[in-house]
């Protein structure tokens, strides 16, 4: 299986380093990443028959509102994203092939993205891997991500920002392969009552929550979910209440009658 690197830090879709370029993918139906003549410097500019390079930002914008991109050789760009596309022009991109993708951008300013899918779009993973590194994050402004079999996705971290963001799990693998300083989904989406927003729905795949898992609505009707039973010294945090001491109570146990079996 091919991966798809996503790797270190991006800048934000509006706070982009310092000459980075930003390359347009307008065109509707499949084409090759490779194909210069489906990239465009402004989103209504005219081919210029180069393609993303290094430190640069690939984004799939309107007018293509259905489009694959084949993956099949190895490119470097400091972010992907799909744009926000309209209520009735979604924007629905498909990553398909057996090449490697590496997002990376050492020193970028703003909030540090590597993959960005934003409102009225969906993006695909089908075949591609999509491995971040890093302190990046990335997430589904609103967009839904979707990640097919044979397709695992390494998070960072990774959020969902809005109540129509949503993670979907249909055959993939989302993982955090262990690591703890990753969090395979994150929430930082809010309603005014405080509850979470955002969705996650496992359909079949992989899911590996071992780091963490938060999100307002999680579905599943299929799949797997692997993660991990707190260890002693965390169950004897939990027990004692988050306190330092030795019990809940203090250094002493007090009150027994309302804890007769401690």
């Amino acid at each position: 299986m091919s991966r798809v690197l996503l790797a270190a830090s991006a800048a934000c879709a509006l706070a982009f380093s310092a000459g980075a370029t930003t390359y347009f993918w307008t065109y509707n139906g499949e084409g090759d990443w490779s194909d210069g003549s489906k990239w465009h410097k402004g989103s209504t500019a005219g081919a210029t028959g180069e393609v993303p390079g290094e430190g640069d930002v690939a984004e799939v914008s309107l007018p293509a509102t259905n489009c694959t991109i084949n993956v099949n050789g190895n490119y470097t760009v400091s972010e992907f994203m799909t744009d926000w596309g309209q209520a009735s022009k979604p924007i629905v991109c498909t990553l398909r092939g057996t090449g490697k993708l590496t997002v990376t951008n050492p020193g970028a300013s703003g909030s540090p993205t590597t993959l960005q899918v934003n409102t009225w779009s969906t993006l695909i993973l089908d075949g591609p891997d999509v491995y971040c590194e890093g302190t990046s994050v990335q997430y589904c402004e609103g967009g839904t991500l979707i990640v097919k079999e044979d397709s695992t996705y390494t998070p960072w971290t990774h959020y969902i920002k809005t109540a129509p963001g949503r993670l979907v799990i249909d055959g993939g693998t989302v993982t955090s392969e262990g690591n703890a300083s990753r969090s395979v989904v994150m929430q930082n989406g809010w309603s005014s009552t405080g509850d979470p927003l955002g969705f996650i729905d496992l359909k079949a795949g992989l899911l590996d929550a071992k780091t963490s898992l938060h999100v307002g609505t999680f579905t599943m009707t299929g799949g797997t979910i692997d993660f991990d039973l707190p260890g002693e010294a965390q169950w004897e945090f939990a027990c004692r209440a988050g306190c330092g001491s030795a019990l809940y109570t203090g250094e002493e146990l007090v009150d027994t009658t309302r804890s007769p079996n401690l």
